[in-house]
């Protein structure tokens, strides 16, 4: 090992040698226990979940409900634009629903 000073103020050198005491453990002990947890907590990487829901937003948990049928109503938006789209291209054709067995049981 190699040798290291540290000085510390009077009140906290104190409790460390009653803490010494009472565990019947050296200062030093105490001292490169109290050490390695330290470091050993800073070179804990986050969990790389912390983060992924982040979206930016400050009232999404007031807003959520509305937020949520706002996504559904531009996704039913989005397929109607997509269906019309293939309906003007001809790859789709509208029709009833009487039309559509009709063709299912031919």
């Amino acid at each position: 090992m190699k040798p290291t000073l540290i000085e510390f103020p009077a009140p906290l050198n104190s409790a460390l040698e009653h803490l010494a005491q009472q565990t019947g453990r050296s200062p030093l002990e105490l001292i490169q226990e109290a050490v390695e947890i330290y470091l050993s907590q800073q070179n804990t990487p986050l969990p790389p979940s912390i983060g992924m829901g982040a979206s930016g937003r400050t009232d999404l948990s007031q807003r959520n409900e509305e937020l949520l049928w706002q996504d559904r109503w531009l996704a039913l938006l989005q397929q109607v634009a997509e269906s019309e789209q293939n309906y003007a291209t001809g790859n789709t054709y509208r029709g009833s629903v009487a039309d559509l067995m009709a063709e299912l049981d031919d």
